[in-house]
């Protein structure tokens, strides 16, 4: 596993960190990471009462963040104070917050490799702690993220409407646009001499993926299928002992690796939902506001998008 050192509090913080004012500054840092700049402050009196310190003392731990320039407090008498400024990712790693933790389908593909590529950078040029795991399957993915498992996960956006459906705390944080998770799908035949789904036929799908059971559902269309539950990684060796007759897979690897097979395009004619399957997004959960807030200054789309193109084209080594 990747990881990024984040960079830690300056000595003098150290010893302060580990008193009253340590505890109110990380109460504060809390607060004032949901935020944006401009928004109210709640006054002293209310944060000492919520968070159990005097008010000096939350005074003091202020200060503090504010010495670091993580944050700036502007006063304006009797309308409060504001947040004239923060640095999120100076305030996350002031108070020593735990590592950000993602989740995506391992990198199989140069796109996928590309994403995971520009994840890294992104966290390393802000010497952010970060470690992305991997994890086949959509919705165990999303089902992780919704338990709190994880901060963020990339997927479909598909999957991420379909989970949206079943956890209503998904939301898309970031959309790279079609193309970006993967080109298409193919159809995959046991028999060489197929060419079409017919009725009686035995389909593979991995139901722990909203992408491929639905997928394949909208293939079969029509047809009287029966559905086979296998797991994606064993869909070939189900496909050569004939336990299924065919299943979906992605087409940028059907060509690249599996081209003995008898493969044929996906031509979905629901093209809006064929779109979002191809399209990579990265989702949270909504009612994290600090975290959305951090990644959005954190991860920068376009930057991603370059770091992927250079990796498909093979002018970027992926890295992750």
């Amino acid at each position: 596993m990747h990881n990024v050192n984040a960079e830690r509090i300056s000595a003098g913080m150290i010893s302060q960190f580990l008193n009253k004012q340590g505890e109110a500054a990380i109460y504060i840092a809390k607060r004032f990471l949901a935020l944006n700049t401009g928004d109210r402050i709640p006054n002293l009196s209310d944060m000492s009462a919520e968070a159990g310190f005097g008010a000096g003392t939350v005074q003091t731990a202020i200060k503090m963040l504010e010495s670091e320039k993580a944050i700036r407090v502007q006063s304006r008498g009797h309308q409060g104070s504001t947040l004239e400024d923060i640095d999120r990712v100076r305030l996350w790693r002031l108070v020593d917050f735990p590592w950000i933790s993602g989740a995506m389908p391992l990198p199989y593909t140069e796109r996928l490799e590309g994403i995971a590529t520009a994840l890294y950078k992104q966290f390393e040029n802000r010497e952010m702690a970060f470690n992305l795991q991997y994890m086949r399957g959509g919705k165990a993915r999303i089902k992780r993220l919704a338990r709190g498992l994880f901060d963020f996960v990339v997927c479909s956006k598909n999957t991420a409407i379909l989970g949206q459906k079943e956890g209503p705390d998904i939301e898309v944080l970031l959309d790279f646009g079609p193309g970006s998770y993967m080109v298409s799908s193919g159809v995959v035949f046991a028999d060489p001499k197929e060419t079409t789904i017919r009725d009686g036929m035995k389909i593979g799908v991995d139901v722990y993926s909203y992408d491929h059971l639905d997928l394949n559902k909208r293939l079969c269309s029509g047809k009287d299928v029966s559905f086979v539950q296998v797991k994606y990684s064993e869909l070939f060796t189900k496909l050569a002992t004939h336990e299924i007759d065919a299943s979906l897979w992605n087409w940028d690897e059907l060509q690249t690796k599996f081209g003995q097979w008898n493969i044929r395009k996906f031509n979905d004619d629901d093209r809006t939902r064929s779109a979002d399957a191809t399209t990579a997004v990265l989702v949270i959960r909504n009612s994290d506001t600090s975290l959305k807030l951090l990644l959005s200054e954190i991860i920068d789309r376009q930057d991603v998008l370059d770091i992927q193109d250079g990796v498909v084209k093979k002018k970027i080594i992926p890295s992750y």
